[in-house]
């Protein structure tokens, strides 16, 4: 769900910016659902979409780490320019590497018009490529490459589990009393993978687990939203679970907050609002944007007798926008442990 937030700020600025008619792109209601594998690649005439990757990874030295890719496609203008300057899309790329063991990470993004090829999309198997970095692959298999400043991702993830559709059949509200402030949302909970990262001038070769999330997004009251907490994790039973918390403007949680169990065999249940317990345990102050996060959480799950905390591996996993005025926000690698240990990934947007 990788920070839906600066995506709307974003958007915001697009439609005031470029005066986009938001009324001219699709609309999600409570009606549509999401359709496999169309769903995976890229739809036409939505306001916004993205393809989000985190997962923790070994070395074969037995290092630690985790890592996010996410690409962002935003549409901006219908009209067919004959120039290739004209503005249509905006593609977004935000990549990190957390290297847990010596306590560092980096991270880069990026932001593009896609003039000249620099950056696009496809309904097929070459889903998205922005400069050098691309997601090709199919709803089984995946192979993503992220070139960043002074770090590259490059893994090839096999689903280890079908996919399962978040909310009522993939459509998921993000705001209270507004049925068009949605998306559609699937997941991938659980990857196998393997690759190689390099950071500075050294490579690892690595294998491990991840999380794959997509939505297709249609306009949101972002005036109702202040942010949200999310929260991917993976048990080691091979039970996977996401919880978000969006937070209205006055810090109230939202009703229309929801979650997933998925169990060892690929069924799921859909978790409402009152279903789930999170709790804040400890805070993080940001040296670099001043911003205090939570940066512990006790989650009680009481209709399937789960009770665990998560802990960030690294308190420093702050992700600083290169857009002026465009917020920062969290993005990190934790460690799972209760009855059932495992390990997980959040989210912490809207925080200052």
């Amino acid at each position: 769900m990788l920070n839906r937030y600066v995506l709307l700020i974003i958007l915001l600025y697009v439609l005031f910016a470029y005066n986009v008619n938001s009324e001219s792109f699709n609309t999600i209601t409570p009606t549509d659902s999401v359709s496999l594998p169309r769903d995976l690649y890229y739809r036409d005439n939505f306001i916004s979409e993205w393809w989000y990757f985190t997962g923790h990874l070994v070395s074969d030295n037995k290092r630690n780490f985790g890592f996010e890719v996410t690409f962002f496609v935003i549409n901006v203008n219908k009209k067919d320019f004959k120039s290739p300057f004209g503005l249509k899309k905006i593609y977004m790329l935000h990549s990190a590497i957390t290297d847990i063991d010596n306590n560092k990470f980096y991270y880069d993004t990026k932001i593009t018009r896609g003039t000249y090829d620099s950056a696009g999309v496809s309904k097929s198997n070459n889903i998205v490529y922005i400069d050098n970095s691309y997601l090709k692959g199919d709803i089984n298999n995946f192979h993503v490459f992220s070139e960043n400043n002074n770090f590259s991702i490059e893994l090839s993830l096999k689903a280890l589990k079908a996919p399962i559709k978040n909310g009522h059949n993939g459509y998921s509200q993000k705001v209270d009393n507004c049925s068009k402030c949605a998306s559609l949302y699937f997941s991938i909970t659980r990857l196998k993978t393997d690759g190689y990262l390099k950071i500075n001038k050294n490579y690892y070769k690595v294998e491990g687990i991840s999380w794959f999330d997509r939505e297709i997004n249609s306009e949101y009251d972002s005036s109702m939203v202040k942010g949200w907490d999310w929260f991917s994790i993976q048990l080691d039973n091979k039970t996977e679970i996401m919880l978000y918390l969006i937070r209205n403007t006055g810090g109230q949680i939202q009703s229309v907050s929801s979650g997933t169990i998925v169990y060892p065999d690929s069924t799921y249940k859909i978790l409402q609002k009152e279903e789930f317990e999170v709790i804040a345990l400890n805070n993080y102050i940001s040296k670099k944007s001043k911003a205090k996060y939570p940066s512990k959480w006790k989650i009680n799950i009481p209709s399937e007798n789960l009770r665990f905390t998560i802990t960030p591996l690294v308190k420093d996993q702050e992700i600083i926008s290169n857009i002026p005025y465009f917020p920062s926000y969290w993005e990190g690698a934790c460690k799972v442990e209760g009855a059932i240990s495992g390990k997980a990934y959040v989210e912490l947007t809207g925080y200052e």
